[in-house]
């Protein structure tokens, strides 16, 4: 799983937004970390379907991919 940068934590997760708040950040040891695109995101989506998580957010396409993404541009800022 990949860290999550802090600023990014609010401005795109929304942590602490409720339902808004993104269904995928997870805490590891060490900080928050995106769960989507890993085996995590599976639970995670059972979970959404029935019901049973209070974040319900989509906010992204994952930190791992907009990080793939933006080094194939030359952009290091996610």
């Amino acid at each position: 799983m990949n860290y999550i940068p802090k600023d990014r934590i609010h401005r795109v997760c929304l942590i602490g937004g409720g339902e808004k708040c993104c269904a995928y950040l997870v805490s590891i040891i060490g900080g928050i970390a995106c769960a989507k695109g890993t085996q995590g995101a599976y639970d995670i989506e059972l979970e959404l379907a029935k019901g049973t998580r209070t974040a319900q957010g989509d906010n992204c396409r994952g930190i791992a991919y907009e990080t793939m993404v933006k080094e194939m541009e030359g952009n290091d800022e996610v």
